[in-house]
């Protein structure tokens, strides 16, 4: 997939609305009415159904010499916008942005060596020189 994911100064995934647009293979000249659509559609968001929040989940893009507006959109809008397009390429862009979202999962239970040192802990812990 040729989609571009940038991290923001915050530290969010971000795709740009014109790759987003190209990479789902949508017609050039319906950019702009695409564009106006995807920010003003209500998504099922993780949290609730609501709309895309300017500076949360989109941002203005600056471009310094074109006057076509561009806009960094976070990587769970873009998976959603995907799903919504009528692209024949939205299943296999939004698995690529679904994979690229996921989290990897930490594991905070203990380990065998983990419980080794608790149960050697409440042992002495036990005994009445200690408790003394």
């Amino acid at each position: 997939m040729d989609l571009q994911i940038m991290i923001s100064n915050k530290g969010t995934k971000v795709v740009t609305a014109t790759q987003l647009h190209r990479v789902l293979a949508l017609p050039v000249h319906r950019y702009n009415s695409n564009l106006d659509k995807w920010l003003s559609d209500i998504y099922a968001f993780s949290d609730d159904i609501r709309y895309p929040v300017e500076l949360k989940d989109f941002a203005l893009r600056p471009l310094k010499h074109s006057k076509q507006k561009d806009y960094y959109l976070s990587v769970e809008l873009a998976r959603l916008i995907a799903l919504n397009s009528a692209s024949e390429y939205k299943q296999q862009c939004a698995k690529y942005l679904l994979g690229v979202e996921a989290k990897p999962k930490v594991d905070l239970g203990l380990g065998k060596n983990d419980v080794a040192t608790v149960l050697e802990l409440t042992k002495v812990m036990g005994l009445m020189s200690c408790q003394q």
